[in-house]
């Protein structure tokens, strides 16, 4: 009992006390605990074995009291991230209202927490892997949110061993970083669900491959298998195109051999080549989008809800910051942000 009675009320082991059994500051201790590349490796591991001996764990209450007292102040500002845009014209990446969305919710939620979050552009004339690191190192920058790429390619400027970094889509070849991406699978699965008790049966799928690929091929994987799910009667070919936007002449071969009552396409293109053919829509054949803009009453589909997935990615990037986890990842890992639908007016219940 007495032994029992002392395990009780034995001290918590803190890193102060690490610390002075390793006659190093309690400050290399932290790092050295979380992995900090600039903490040595044969330190880091003497460290570790040392607080292992002595029975330390972290207090998981101290840490989320202190995390509450810091969230309760007025937010100073704390450092600068940079979000970089791999674009071959800068302005080009905020065409595309989803990735404007990231955007202003990454710089909106860091705002909040008290940093900055300041463009780099990678395509910038005379840009070498040298100067975007003086860049970096310039500006105390050591968190990175990798906006969409325009192509699913590399990245090869940016110093990533002494990075933290989140990348915002799947179009990231190399290096393989953690992402924080929209829930696409979910999105079709939850478009196909939402056609389908609307009455609609002959659902088409009209997508460009790459797009596709850049979202990790979530959408034709949700559309293969509900279409494999249907009777025969029911299934539709989906049309593909390339590089190159999808021409008037495949549209309508396509059209007239499918039969399709309603139409998912990953742009808004064949709203156009419907209304050519002299169709209306929702009355001839639906139009259920991809990505709606939050503030679209007309389209109907999946509102992605970009802000918040920016905000998620910027939350993402300050937790690797905190555990100053730094480098390309050996497990990388996904955090997804679930859409909803939006009703629209380009659908229609059918009998």
């Amino acid at each position: 009992m007495a032994s029992y009675i002392y395990i009780l009320m034995r001290p918590r082991i803190t890193i102060r006390d690490i610390a002075l059994r390793a006659n190093v500051h309690f400050t290399t201790v932290s790092m050295a605990l979380r992995n900090n590349p600039r903490i040595g490796e044969v330190t880091r591991a003497r460290i570790k074995k040392i607080a292992e001996e002595m029975g330390y764990r972290p207090d998981a209450m101290l840490s989320a009291l202190s995390s509450y007292r810091s969230s309760q102040k007025t937010p100073r500002y704390q450092a600068t991230l940079a979000w970089i845009n791999n674009h071959p014209v800068r302005e080009q990446l905020y065409a595309v209202g989803l990735y404007l969305d990231y955007f202003e919710g990454a710089k909106a939620r860091a705002a909040q927490l008290g940093f900055e979050l300041e463009e780099i552009w990678l395509r910038e004339p005379g840009l070498t892997r040298a100067r975007v690191g003086t860049i970096l190192r310039t500006r105390d920058i050591r968190g990175v949110l990798v906006a969409p790429l325009p192509v699913y390619s590399s990245i090869d400027l940016l110093p990533w061993e002494q990075l933290a970094a989140v990348s915002l889509s799947y179009s990231l070849r190399n290096p393989k970083i953690h992402t924080v991406v929209p829930g696409q699978y979910h999105a079709m699965s939850t478009t196909l669900k939402e056609l389908r008790k609307l009455g609609y049966r002959r659902i088409g799928f009209v997508c460009d491959r790459e797009f596709d690929q850049r979202c990790d091929n979530n959408w034709q994987a949700a559309f293969w298998v509900d279409y494999h799910a249907q009777p025969l009667e029911s299934r539709v070919e989906p049309l593909w195109y390339g590089t190159e936007p999808i021409g008037e002449k495949p549209f309508r071969a396509w059209f007239k051999s499918q039969r399709p009552e309603v139409i998912v396409p990953s742009g808004y293109m064949v709203a156009e080549l419907i209304r050519r053919m002299g169709l209306k829509v929702p009355e001839d054949v639906g139009l259920a989008m991809h990505s709606v803009p939050h503030d679209d009453p007309v389209n109907s589909g999946i509102t992605e809800s970009g802000f918040r997935i920016g905000a998620a990615a910027v939350e993402y990037l300050l937790a690797l910051l905190g555990r100053e986890e730094y480098g390309v990842p050996e497990m990388p890992q996904q955090q997804m942000v679930e859409g909803c639908w939006a009703p629209g007016k380009t659908v229609r219940r059918v009998r």
